[in-house]
């Protein structure tokens, strides 16, 4: 009797330790998805602007929506060999930090 309540004791403590883990990456996973989510609203946006983007016209440097950073940085694009900039292409880049974690995304946008 008493070995059977001591196993049944170390099973439930398992299952719950083991059910606790599970709603912990849950969690974690959740505030990830919405990070990426931010990000890929934040690279729209800026896709759906009219012509290239210059530093006046980008979104602010840095936004804060309910504890995600959102950084947007845009750059013109070399061409290899030589690295030659190709004024028709921008490199975009778009990070979100959250909890000591980012998430960045890179596109590109034309003319």
């Amino acid at each position: 009797m008493l070995v059977s309540i001591a196993l049944l004791g170390i099973i439930s403590s398992t299952l719950l330790l083991s059910i606790s883990t599970a709603m912990k990456i849950t969690v974690i996973m959740g505030k990830r998805q919405k990070a990426e989510n931010l990000a890929q609203i934040q690279m729209e946006w800026v896709k759906q602007q009219a012509g290239l983007l210059t530093d006046y016209s980008i979104v602010p440097e840095a936004e804060i929506f309910g504890g995600y950073l959102v950084t947007t940085k845009v750059e013109n694009v070399g061409i290899p060999p030589d690295n030659v900039r190709d004024n028709n292409i921008q490199k975009i880049i778009i990070k979100v930090i959250y909890n000591d974690r980012s998430v960045t995304l890179e596109g590109y946008k034309t003319r």
